[in-house]
């Protein structure tokens, strides 16, 4: 496994829910300043924060004054995108890929959006 490119990860308190791969996945892009940097899909979720696997190599977004949004939009379904303000707590890379852990800026994930429905005990309800 690689190593950890930032501070040691601290664990979510909120619970975090798994999110299907596939037919049933929520694309994401990671953005600066309105700019796409990142594409990939949401891995897990909680009312806190979320976990992204990012295609590619990471490009530095730790830097201060980098003011990030999560876009995130379901495969499925006619819901409409979701934008959320987040900061990156951890990144870990995986071959080809770069897990991205990042937390809510405002620190509760949009009680309105489609995203709420993941946090059930089963997201196929």
């Amino acid at each position: 496994m690689a190593k950890n490119t930032t501070q040691a990860r601290t664990p979510r308190a909120q619970k975090r829910h798994p999110i299907p791969l596939g037919a049933g996945s929520i694309s994401a892009e990671l953005r600066v300043r309105g700019e796409p940097v990142h594409h990939g899909q949401l891995w897990d979720l909680s009312r806190t924060g979320a976990c992204l696997l990012a295609r590619g190599a990471l490009k530095l977004l730790h830097a201060t004054g980098h003011e990030l949004e999560l876009v995130l939009r379901p495969s499925l379904g006619v819901a409409e995108a979701v934008t959320i303000p987040v900061a990156t707590r951890w990144c870990q890379p995986e071959g080809h890929q770069t897990f991205i852990g990042l937390q809510f800026a405002s620190r509760a994930l949009p009680e309105n959006s489609f995203l709420v429905d993941f946090l059930q005990e089963s997201w196929a309800a």
